[in-house]
């Protein structure tokens, strides 16, 4: 923003004080004015003095005088103080201009906290995520009950993983439902054998990946 120079702003402060100030005496000037019309009515024509013009224009000289010198004054009054004016404006506009860039600082700062969090929590449920489908692929390769068995406390330890994640994210029933998500999985028919062991497992882990997936898009900025 471009502003005036000193000298001219200094100016212009000089002359609105001096004509605001000026305004107010305006009315006593015209009531004066009256009254000096008044007067010399009466002194010419009801007293019938032979001064009476010459009263009247010394009365003019007098009101106009003392208002000349009012003015001056007041001028010379506020030649002083628009430099203190203008230097306490000076201050209220720097005031107000490092208030708004501290707002401005702020909304920034406060947009790059946002952003930071946002990248935090898809990058902490997205290595949940992927560490859901690592389970599935390890289960792919399991080939014995003992594999199973290792397998199951990982799943155990990964649902673990998940659920205290969720509810430190403030989401405590939808940590709860995903727990819970297994037991909507479709079961296995047939004979109970090795491949029926790895296919349960593998319906239940499907259904607790759906709902970290569902989760993750409903909740996740």
């Amino acid at each position: 923003m471009n502003r005036p120079p000193y000298r001219t702003r200094l100016w212009k402060r000089v002359r609105q004080d001096t004509v605001a100030s000026a305004k107010g005496r305006v009315t006593p000037f015209l009531i004066g004015l009256v009254g000096l019309f008044l007067g010399f009515l009466i002194n010419h024509y009801y007293l019938h003095l032979q001064a009476a013009r010459q009263l009247a224009v010394i009365g003019f000289v007098s009101l106009g005088g003392s208002y000349a010198v009012w003015f001056l004054g007041a001028w010379i009054i506020n030649m002083f103080r628009a430099p203190w004016l203008l230097d306490a404006e000076s201050g209220q506009l720097i005031d107000a201009w490092e208030g708004k860039a501290q707002i401005a600082e702020n909304t920034l700062a406060g947009l790059k906290d946002q952003k930071a969090e946002r990248l935090r929590v898809h990058k902490l449920f997205g290595s949940l995520m992927q560490a859901g489908v690592n389970l599935s692929t390890d289960l792919a390769a399991c080939t014995a009950d003992g594999h199973l068995r290792a397998w199951d406390a990982r799943l155990d330890g990964w649902l673990k993983l998940v659920k205290k994640t969720i509810s430190d994210e403030g989401f405590a029933s939808e940590a709860v439902a995903f727990v819970r998500a297994g037991e909507d999985a479709e079961q296995v028919k047939g004979v109970m054998n090795f491949g029926w062991e790895r296919e349960t497992r593998c319906r239940v882990l499907e259904q607790h990946q759906k709902k970290l997936e569902d989760i993750v898009r409903r909740r996740l900025p």
